[in-house]
């Protein structure tokens, strides 16, 4: 994988063993795992950044992906990592995307949810898309799917054959606190701070070997170190203005503003 020298959403995962209190005698335990494994397919800024994706996270459990945040590019890398281009991560296939959680609303975290909804259709994905964020997805769901209603008629009805359910989206509107399980994973939402957004979440994932939290667009807050205490990854953004510069104003509203 291509090393990230770039801003906003530089991703830097911190191993933290035991609240801290990381024994020789563990080391076992933190090796790598069959079960749980975490692919970064975007780690850019809201910069055009050609080397760079927009941001997206793939967790991994038990072959089941399960996707983080939906910024440009994530299918094309994701896909890049299919046995289909030379890959062999045959989870990310993107007629296996089914499953998806959104931080918050920034356009730099969505400009790839049509991609996410459509290409894996196009692609083979016959079950509806499962998606969890803030108050304000369910909207967003419904306004990408109308603008695309002619590619649907077309494709459900037109000379190009595709089936009748990968287009469809199950949109939820997520609060504070444990909000999706399956056999694989327990994933819970905390609130942290991020400019002037009402909702903007982080999330904490339990698998059945590790927990991994990933603590979405935001400054420390205590929120953030209460619910990230313990666990085995987190996963942080970090923004450098002197590697990435961004236009003048957008600087002032990170430098002035409740939360950068």
């Amino acid at each position: 994988m291509k090393k990230n020298h770039s801003g906003i959403y530089l991703l830097f995962v911190f191993l933290v063993f035991a609240t801290l209190g990381y024994s020789l005698a563990k080391q076992e335990a933190y090796s790598p795992s069959d079960i749980t494994k975490i692919v970064f397919l975007g780690t850019g800024t809201p910069n055009a950044d050609p080397q760079h994706s927009g941001n997206s996270i793939a967790l991994i459990v038990n072959d089941t992906p399960y996707i983080v945040d939906f910024g440009p590019g994530l299918i094309r890398q994701a896909s890049a990592m299919s046995p289909s281009y030379g890959g062999n991560i045959k989870a990310l296939a993107p007629a296996n995307l089914k499953h998806a959680f959104l931080t918050h609303l920034h356009s730099d975290h969505t400009t790839g949810y049509p991609d996410l909804i459509f290409t894996p259709w196009v692609l083979g994905r016959d079950v509806p898309l499962e998606v969890y964020g803030p108050e304000g997805i369910k909207e967003m769901t419904k306004n990408i799917i109308e603008a695309y209603k002619e590619d649907i008629r077309v494709r459900l009805y037109g000379i190009e054959p595709a089936n009748n359910q990968g287009w469809r989206v199950n949109s939820h509107e997520i609060e504070e606190g444990v909000f999706y399980k399956d056999d694989n994973i327990t994933v819970e939402a905390f609130l942290v701070e991020h400019g002037s957004w009402p909702e903007a979440y982080g999330f904490k994932f339990t698998t059945p070997d590790r927990t991994v939290a990933i603590s979405g667009d935001t400054r420390p807050t205590q929120n953030l170190i209460d619910k990230c205490k313990g666990v085995d990854i987190l996963i942080h953004e970090v923004y450098s203005e002197i590697v990435d510069p961004l236009p003048p104003a957008i600087l002032g509203c990170i430098r002035s503003g409740p939360a950068g």
